[in-house]
């Protein structure tokens, strides 16, 4: 006269299977985190390479820079304001003193210079 649900060797089995189960749940929870962040570090590789060869492409460009002559270079490439065989011209000179006009005697003669006048004045330096 048994009167119990389950003997010892089932309640040790369903014990076995239900260790085994949460076992395996926390398995596939830490293979799926474990992927997540495999692929996370495949994109920060492929940035990484991205930024290296941006950054070894920005030093390309500033020992370009370095040498005489990158001001035409750079004229010549990206502004493209001197074509091939044609022969840059820099000058390097400040503005000569006979090229900024000045207000005329006769302008000034009268009284108070004009809105204009006082505009040009204040463009050029000049004193008022």
């Amino acid at each position: 006269m048994r009167s119990r649900l389950l003997s010892i060797p089932q309640l040790l089995a369903l014990f076995v299977i239900v260790i085994g189960v949460s076992v395996l749940v926390k398995l596939t929870d830490d293979a799926r985190v474990t992927y997540a962040l495999y692929q996370q570090v495949q994109m920060l590789e492929q940035q990484k390479a991205s930024m290296e060869a941006e950054v070894k492409d920005m030093n390309a460009q500033i020992a370009a820079m370095s040498k005489p002559g990158w001001a035409e270079q750079a004229v010549r490439e990206w502004l493209r304001w001197v074509r091939p065989g044609e022969t840059l011209l820099v000058l390097t000179s400040p503005v000569s003193d006979s090229l900024v006009p000045h207000p005329s005697a006769d302008s000034l003669a009268d009284g108070a210079p004009s809105r204009w006048q006082v505009w040009l004045n204040y463009l050029l330096g000049l004193d008022p």
